[in-house]
């Protein structure tokens, strides 16, 4: 019994050492990739400061183009395809003026020559307002998400009803995978700057 005990935690470790093993060789290659091919892409944002009690703070992001015109729904579905909810679909994007990226179509196969992501499908509706009598098309990013130690993140809550633009900054591989690099603040004098940087730039003890 004592042998098998051993075995079994022994293979345990093992088996997570190989997991963690993986993910950072894949890690290294999204982020090679990116630079190689340049598909560095950034998102503007909102967050707040949820807590998880298994994973601790983090800042919960929340994205403009995660909402998006209905055409780009009727534009896959105009062949009888039909999209189901949590389905993969590709975020296909370009840059504005300020270098910020922005969703501009949806497509079910990985599109050639062009910038994108992955995304899963939420869900096709029309709005509810009488005035307003369009649809609309939800999908989810699953880089949602940014761990911070907790005392930043205490205090990024504190600032969330402040007036403080945000952008997350990721890489991305020719398959639409993405890690992230960096999440970024706005502040009035050194413009984008990491949280970390602006904590410690803003952040006053007893504040």
């Amino acid at each position: 019994m004592k042998i098998n005990k051993k075995i079994f935690f022994a293979v345990t470790v093992a088996f997570e050492l190989i997991a963690a093993i993986f993910i950072l060789c894949k890690i290294s290659l999204i982020k090679k990739t990116a630079e190689k091919e340049n598909r560095i892409y950034r998102f503007e944002c909102n967050f707040y400061d949820p807590f998880n009690p298994l994973k601790g703070r983090y800042v919960q992001l929340e994205f403009t183009d995660e909402k998006l015109p209905g055409d780009f729904y009727d534009e896959i579905c105009k062949d009888g395809k039909f999209i189901l909810t949590g389905q993969v679909v590709y975020a296909i994007l370009s840059k504005d003026e300020n270098g910020i990226d922005h969703v501009t179509g949806l497509s079910l196969k990985v599109p050639e020559n062009r910038n994108f992501i992955k995304a899963k499908f939420s869900k096709h509706y029309r709005s509810s307002d009488e005035e307003n009598d369009a649809s609309y098309v939800r999908i989810k990013f699953d880089f949602d998400r940014f761990y911070l130690q907790e005392e930043h993140a205490e205090y990024f809550d504190y600032l969330r009803s402040q007036d403080h633009p945000l952008n997350i900054e990721l890489y991305s591989d020719g398959k639409g995978n993405v890690i992230q690099k960096e999440l970024y603040i706005y502040d009035e004098d050194d413009g984008y700057i990491s949280l970390v940087e602006f904590y410690k730039k803003h952040h006053k003890k007893g504040a």
